[in-house]
């Protein structure tokens, strides 16, 4: 237990991070200073909006992720792209009439999950809430919302997931992996960041996503406002905000905790000998 422990608290831990932590910081600088209007030329060529592509393109990989297996989990089949000519992604949604049979089938292996994890109780838990979950909206207009939502939704989520494994070391194959895994992780909450100020602060920014793809309306957060007009489009955005702030805050969390509870068994130890 205790060597499981020191592999989360060892040196390269602060190393790791200070560089995926400064290289996510300046592969999003090209990306502020295209949402704001900052005349920055430095930061449009080579290695800024290099940095900026890798960025780019994994977060627009994620979110096109997030819509697919959405889809499949309320019965739509759909398959994910890169929109080359119009710029980010596009999840293409085979048929508009769900299907159950597909339904059934995410039933059945939600179900033997939970058969499956009988010996922790807390992944029973998850996967008891997702079935749940389908169970009671799969027949109801929201599951339209949550395709929509789970784009954006699923970058925060998956960003969460690298930055804990790179604090916890889950990547030790490979030299870098897991300062890579710090910058993806670092660099998708700070692009959802910048996004955010600039869909809320900037009027130019919020015209261009309202226009994307030479339509009106399409971005996922202006269909979640139609739909809940209540809340509106700053509304959708800031709770989606307040999502990625929850997610990158977490993993420190469970990390401290890890840290302390480790560094704390130690000293007990050292008292007791």
């Amino acid at each position: 237990m205790l060597k499981e422990r020191v592999i989360a608290t060892e040196d390269n831990t602060l190393k790791n991070l200070i560089i995926g932590f400064v290289l996510a910081i300046l592969a999003n600088i090209s990306f502020y200073a295209w949402v704001f209007g900052e005349q920055w030329n430095w930061a449009t060529g080579f290695p800024l909006y290099w940095l900026h592509i890798c960025v780019s393109y994994l977060q627009i990989f994620f979110h096109e992720i997030g819509h697919t297996i959405c889809m499949w989990f309320y019965g739509y089949p759909g398959v994910p792209t890169f929109d080359f000519q119009n710029g980010g992604g596009m999840t293409w949604m085979l048929t508009s009439v769900q299907q159950m049979p597909i339904v059934v089938m995410m039933w059945g292996v939600l179900a033997y999950a939970i058969w499956f994890f009988r010996g922790d109780i807390k992944a029973q838990l998850i996967f008891a809430l997702f079935l749940i979950f389908n169970l009671t909206t799969f027949s109801f207009p929201i599951r339209h919302t949550m395709i929509a939502f789970m784009g954006h939704g699923f970058e925060p989520m998956i960003a969460s997931f690298f930055l804990y494994r790179a604090l916890f070391n889950d990547v030790r194959r490979v030299p870098l992996e897991r300062m890579f895994n710090y910058f993806i992780g670092f660099g998708i909450f700070f692009h959802n960041f910048v996004f955010a100020a600039g869909l809320l602060k900037s009027t130019s920014y919020r015209l261009n996503y309202f226009n994307q793809k030479g339509a009106h309306g399409f971005g996922d957060f202006d269909k979640i406002a139609v739909t809940f007009s209540e809340i509106g489009f700053n509304g959708t955005v800031t709770i989606w905000l307040i999502m990625n702030v929850v997610l990158f805050i977490l993993p420190f969390i469970f990390f401290w905790k890890h840290y302390r509870d480790y560094y704390g068994d130690f000293s007990d130890d050292n008292q007791k000998d």
